[in-house]
């Protein structure tokens, strides 16, 4: 699979490195190479079938794709440098040469022979200068009358004269000659500085670029230059005569150059920063989703500080609760709040959905504020996955929800639309205080002094026409041809055209994203919802009648007088309203609060008694006559019968035997007499 390869500004230079090594070829000219139309190329490229990257073009920014060279097959490559060796002023490429080659001009050319297709471009610039010049020198020189050695001299100088930055002489000119007459293409091209290239001091298996590597490959990102003192001192305390051997520092600069970017990014940067500027990542293709398919939410902070309203200088940062639509990149809802949460994560979708109609699918950050399990019915811990919740918002409202890899930025759009906001946005403001402390302008503490930073009314205000006004109206950025050169809107309403949209009104929203804390039972107090630690009770005059059921409290953090109550199946059954009058101070002489109380309380006691005495009716029976009833219905009922087969039951038992003298007495006329027994133990106790 080839992929669509997309430079970060760290591994920029890495890229021209290799990009100046490797030819590329323009769609048109990948079409003319394979005898193809351009529409042709254009979807090899789409369904990445072809190798190809994406550049800038630096007059009007567009993007446009160059093919490498290596991208096509050998068939393809042979024909393209055929056709470079011909506009070069060679013919075919030349036919099995030595490889040692001797000319006849008494040069001996000791260049090893080499196809054209492996010079890189400048050289070629110059295989292609010098024998357009020869070709030129040998017309002239033939038709030249007089001494040819002579006439080489003045062919030379004149050519110095026009082209001052070559080096030219007649010897240089024979060698060329003889180099092209034996079609030895590295003949004509100037060696010079060469010959110890890709060589080096430091071995890779040397024990000296060992220690260094264990000092530079490391995450303190030392110099190269410290590390090699580093390295030096270690020798000099191991092994002095290796210390005498240490390469300068422009030969360890040169052999870093060859160690791979992204091993020197995951030792030196650590593993995110590998992640991130060398590994290839999946690209989402949009052509498959349209408008209101998906929408991502997550959470940005203005890096700008604000005042309060009434003008007092405390300064505080604001957050962005923000949700994007993946298809047209249009920033449909959003909420700035002093920190994000669950209700600011409603808000903004609410404010979405009004504007922008119901999505399909949400894509969620893994934040708290997003998992809330009355928004999403995300049960979270393994310990919650038995118990029971209600009907999620997001259920109700017919969306699914999928949340996103944790610690994997890339993967959601919207955080593209973050570093927009901060560069064309938050830059704007007097109070900006940038991403980190290398940001911050000098000037930013004067301001917060003067007082001239804006107000969280301003934030909000000028928010809103940024969004609408500036961000929603910019080109679209992705790559299908039916939406190019539109704007994000109009992207959005070019798409909704092909489909149809959910829409509801604002009380229908409000009773759909009312919030629920789970399931309860009714409470001789009534019903309850926590908000910020603190229980708020929700009481009727009809609650008595309801206490144990198990119910379902919702209601609008916006609006907090009343909830709805819904049963197990999720219908609705009452509104009942705060009952603030059932909270009292731990010592209260409100006389007025408690004769409410009193009230409430005398006036539910008598509801109780009278619909217990509607239920309970006419008094016929009592607990006696109940039980005496039962009694004679089980009178009737109860019989023994005796079977006539009894088996008896004998005592199979030995007499004990009697102690020694005592056969004779008869133990059944023995007389114990306990009254006079009594009688004895009172007088021995008088005496």
């Amino acid at each position: 699979m080839f992929l669509n390869k997309v430079y970060h500004n760290k591994s920029k230079n890495v890229n021209r490195q290799v990009k100046k090594y490797m030819d590329y070829l323009s769609v048109k000219e990948t079409a003319e190479i394979k005898g193809c139309s351009g529409s042709y190329v254009n979807r090899l490229i789409k369904h990445n079938k072809i190798e190809y990257i994406t550049e800038i073009h630096k007059s009007n920014g567009q993007k446009y794709y160059m093919i490498p060279v290596t991208a096509l097959s050998e068939q393809e490559q042979a024909k393209y440098y055929k056709k470079i060796r011909q506009e070069a002023g060679f013919i075919p490429a030349p036919a099995e040469p030595e490889k040692n080659i001797k000319t006849g001009l008494k040069y001996n050319l000791k260049a090893v022979e080499r196809s054209f297709e492996s010079f890189s471009e400048k050289e070629r610039d110059e295989i292609a200068f010098w024998s357009e010049l020869l070709g030129r020198w040998q017309t002239e020189r033939n038709a030249h009358q007089g001494i040819k050695t002579e006439f080489d001299k003045l062919f030379c100088a004149h050519q110095k004269y026009i082209n001052p930055d070559i080096v030219i002489s007649p010897d240089i000119m024979y060698r060329k000659l003889a180099a092209y007459k034996a079609n030895c293409l590295e003949g004509l091209i100037d060696g010079r500085g060469g010959w110890n290239k890709g060589k080096s001091k430091l071995d890779d298996d040397s024990e000296i670029w060992e220690i260094f590597l264990q000092i530079f490959l490391d995450d303190s990102c030392k110099k190269i230059a410290e590390c090699r003192r580093e390295t030096e001192a270690y020798f000099f305390e191991i092994n002095p005569e290796t210390a005498a051997k240490m390469p300068s520092v422009d030969t360890f600069r040169r052999k870093v150059k060859t160690i791979p970017f992204a091993v020197l990014e995951y030792t030196r940067n650590g593993e995110k920063a590998m992640k991130d500027h060398c590994l290839p990542y999946a690209q989402r293709q949009k052509d498959s989703i349209q408008a209101n398919d998906i929408w991502v939410m997550d959470n940005y902070t203005f890096d700008i500080l604000c005042k309060n309203e009434d003008g007092v200088t405390e300064t505080k940062r604001f957050y962005l609760t923000g949700v994007l639509d993946a298809q047209s990149g249009v920033f449909v809802g959003w909420n700035i709040s002093d920190s994000p949460d669950s209700q600011s994560t409603l808000i903004a979708l609410r404010n979405a959905m009004l504007r922008y109609g119901i999505p399909d699918w949400l894509y969620f950050d893994n934040g708290r504020e997003f998992t809330a399990k009355d928004i999403t019915g995300d049960k979270g811990a393994r310990a919650m996955s038995d118990i029971p919740i209600p009907p999620s918002i997001l259920s109700r409202l017919g969306i699914n929800v999928k949340f996103a890899i944790v610690h994997n930025a890339q993967a959601k759009a919207i955080e593209r639309a973050h570093n927009t906001f901060k560069n064309q946005f938050c830059r704007n403001f007097m109070g900006w205080c940038g991403g980190n402390i290398l940001e911050r302008r000098e000037s930013l503490k004067r301001h917060i002094k003067n007082g001239v930073i804006e107000t969280e009314h301003e934030l909000r205000e000028l928010f809103r026409q940024y969004a609408d006004f500036v961000y929603n109206v910019q080109n679209w950025a992705g790559e299908e041809k039916k939406y190019k050169n539109m704007s994000r809107i109009d992207v959005w309403n070019a798409s909704m055209e092909q489909r149809g949209i959910r829409m509801a009104d604002s009380d229908t929203l409000n009773l759909l994203m009312m919030r629920t804390d789970g399931y309860q039972k009714i409470k001789r107090d009534g019903v309850f919802i926590t908000v910020q630690g603190t229980h708020l009770w929700y009481y009727d005059e009809s609650t008595y009648l309801h206490i144990n059921e198990e119910v379902c409290v919702r209601y609008d953090p916006c609006n907090l007088k009343t909830v709805r109550i819904y049963d197990r199946d999720d219908r609705y059954l009452w509104t009942w309203n705060i009952g603030d009058y059932l909270i009292a101070e731990y010592i209260d002489e409100d006389s007025e609060h408690i004769a409410k109380f009193r009230r409430i309380e005398k006036g539910t006691m008598k509801k109780i008694r009278e619909r217990s005495e509607e239920i309970y009716g006419k008094k016929f029976i009592n607990r006696k006559s109940a039980m005496e009833y039962r009694i004679k219905r089980g009178k009737n009922m109860f019989a023994i019968h005796i079977p006539k087969n009894i088996i008896p039951v004998i005592v199979d038992e030995e007499p004990l035997k009697k102690a020694a003298g005592a056969e004779n007495i008869n133990v059944e006329v023995i007389d114990v007499n306990l009254n006079r027994m009594i009688s004895n133990g009172q007088k021995r106790k008088e005496r």
